[in-house]
């Protein structure tokens, strides 16, 4: 159509991430991230090649910065399935960068949606939550596009083998947006706004000037919730030229619509012009906090120094216990008060597990980190290993932005002697909900406090008002 050629400049590394891709300066909003300092940084070994940050920029883009270009197609995210939150924020971040070392003004920049893949649980929604954080990123800054796949994708396959559907819909973009050639329909329906009448969801569609269309007559991948938050399979219906109407018998009175919300899915809802939507949800609600507990039961060979001791140095505990509550008459009781608790948090819909060592409860933090949890590492390691341990877990939440909705909590022991009445180390954190550096010399036992951090993060109507 354009009858001039198109030259394409391929640099590229599977399987890689983002960070990979982005420059020192653009990564400092993100203290989450490493940036290795090695000066040969393909042979050291703390770099985990090719995913270090800055590494494929500087040694992929770099060469070719301020090369004549027309615009960029960037085709990545399956590495970053698991920091959606990230992801959010270090898209708009490198492509601003780019567009900068350019100095080209705001080249167009058209990049693809990752495709539904069946990742170890299938019904599971991490990777939607990424394709989320694509959409988002969209409308972040000017002259940015996507191409979306939630209909190309392949459950065997993580990447669609039918590339020819990839390409054109990125070239529809590029031949409407960048080479303003008319009549061509580059973007699929994308939600406007919804409405809640009775029990029924209105939703309605840009995108869909010519009418929306389902190729199979039917519509098979909403959900809709209550105030529950509990998803179920909804019937949704094609009304006029731009509107869906979502209901379930289950749900009288919906809050929340999401559309083909999963890892694997296969979207059936298209404009006239053959696009397809991509994954919404309607209500991000807030997410229940995580909750980590750092039980450690040889504490009593000594206090930490957040305990007031000055025996040992521990600056990653003494970190929680500045910003949070410290308890100063609390004492011991029966170890089946965790199994307890755990217990409360599973039919509160928590995912929870015991571990005994850092590197188990950092695998738990990555695989799980999509729903709720409560982890609590049991550790028999004397107080200096223990605050080392707290440290990585921290950088491990800090990396993923999960810190400031995770409840932390540090339990010490005595010995592993039961004793009903002797005194422990507790503290308890929450970013920006516990008042920091309080100190509580409230009569508790280490259950009752159990108890408040359940209050805290379930939400229930018994704890309403504690």
């Amino acid at each position: 159509k354009l009858h001039v050629p198109v030259g394409i400049i391929v640099t590229c590394w599977g399987g890689t991430t983002i960070q990979a891709w982005m420059d020192k300066e653009s990564l400092q909003p993100f203290p989450g991230i490493y940036i290795p300092t090695a000066a040969d940084p393909l042979r050291s070994p703390e770099f985990d090649h090719p995913h270090a940050a800055t590494l494929l920029f500087n040694s992929m883009i770099r060469p070719i910065e301020g090369y004549g270009i027309k615009g960029f197609i960037w085709y990545q995210g399956e590495a970053n399935r698991f920091e959606p939150v990230v992801y959010q924020k270090a898209m708009p971040a490198m492509i601003k960068r780019w567009r900068e070392v350019w100095k080209s003004g705001d080249l167009p920049f058209y990049y693809v949606q990752i495709a539904p893949y069946g990742y170890a649980g299938s019904n599971d929604y991490y990777s939607a939550l990424l394709r989320e954080s694509q959409l988002k990123a969209m409308n972040k800054l000017p002259n940015c596009g996507m191409a979306v796949l939630t209909d190309a994708g392949k459950k065997t396959r993580i990447h669609p083998p039918d590339k020819t559907v990839v390409a054109q819909r990125l070239s529809y973009w590029a031949l409407a947006k960048t080479y303003h050639r008319p009549r061509v329909r580059y973007a699929g329906p994308v939600l406007k706004r919804e409405k809640i009448r009775g029990d029924s969801a209105y939703l309605y569609f840009d995108n869909a000037e010519d009418g929306l269309v389902a190729p199979d007559g039917k519509l098979a991948c909403f959900e809709v919730a209550g105030d529950d938050r509990v998803f179920y399979p909804a019937n949704a219906v094609i009304r006029d030229k731009n509107q869906v109407v979502v209901e379930s018998d289950r749900v009288k009175k919906p809050l929340s619509v999401r559309y083909a919300f999963k890892n694997w899915v296969q979207g059936d809802l298209y404009n006239k012009a053959g696009l397809p939507a991509s994954s919404f949800r309607t209500n991000s609600w807030e997410p229940k906090p995580n909750v980590v507990l750092i039980d450690a039961y040889r504490a009593g060979y000594g206090d930490p120094g957040c305990y007031g001791a000055t025996r040992f140095q521990t600056p990653n505990i003494d970190r929680i216990a500045g910003s949070g509550i410290r308890f100063t008459n609390a004492h011991d009781s029966s170890g089946a008060d965790t199994t307890t608790l755990l217990r409360m948090f599973q039919t509160a819909g928590y995912q929870t597990a015991v571990v005994g060592s850092t590197q188990k409860a950092q695998d738990f933090i990555v695989k799980n980190w999509s729903r709720p949890f409560v982890l609590d590492l049991v550790s028999g390691d004397a107080i200096p290993r223990l605050d080392s341990s707290v440290g990585q877990l921290r950088s491990t939440l800090d990396s993923m932005e999960l810190s400031e909705n995770t409840i932390f909590a540090f339990v010490g022991g005595n010995r592993g002697v039961p004793d009903a009445g002797k005194r422990v180390p507790f503290v308890v954190s929450w970013y920006g909900r516990v008042k920091a550096g309080t100190v509580s010399d409230a009569l508790i036992s280490r259950a009752g406090i159990f108890r408040f951090i359940y209050c805290f993060a379930s939400g229930t109507s018994e704890c309403r008002g504690r």
